[in-house]
């Protein structure tokens, strides 16, 4: 039997102030804890700031809205054209999930932190940016 190997555990408010701007998102993140097929990544957004648009084509990312609120703009991507755009606002104690070929943007109304999961290539490359859905 093959043994599985514990994941070390981290904590979002210890970790957020080690996070690390990522150009392309527009925004600073921190790995939180990896495990094989998903990663948790936090991330702090100030009021007014918002994350790049941007699509994905492999995989799912979930968010967790950990405190503030915001809203979600997503569009349906099909071969670099969006389609269908639509807004949600989201809020502490949210979750949800952005499916693969949905052009995403989180924007935050109020300071606002969040978890999300999905894989690693989402931050590198699988990864098809967007001029902003707001």
């Amino acid at each position: 039997m093959r043994r599985r190997k514990d994941s070390m555990m981290k904590n979002f408010s210890a970790e957020i102030g080690a996070a690390k701007l990522d150009t392309a998102a527009g925004i600073a993140i921190a790995t939180l804890a990896s495990g094989q097929q998903l990663t948790s990544f936090g991330t702090r957004m100030q009021a007014g700031k918002k994350v790049s648009c941007h699509s994905h084509s492999e995989g799912e990312e979930w968010y967790i809205i950990l405190s503030g609120n915001g809203r979600i703009f997503l569009a349906d991507e099909d071969k670099g054209t969006l389609t269908n755009q639509r807004a949600h606002f989201a809020r502490k104690g949210d979750v949800f999930c952005i499916h693969p070929h949905t052009a995403h943007q989180l924007v935050a109304d109020t300071d606002l932190d969040l978890i999300f999961l999905c894989s690693e290539s989402h931050l590198s490359t699988d990864r098809l940016i967007f001029d902003d859905l707001c």
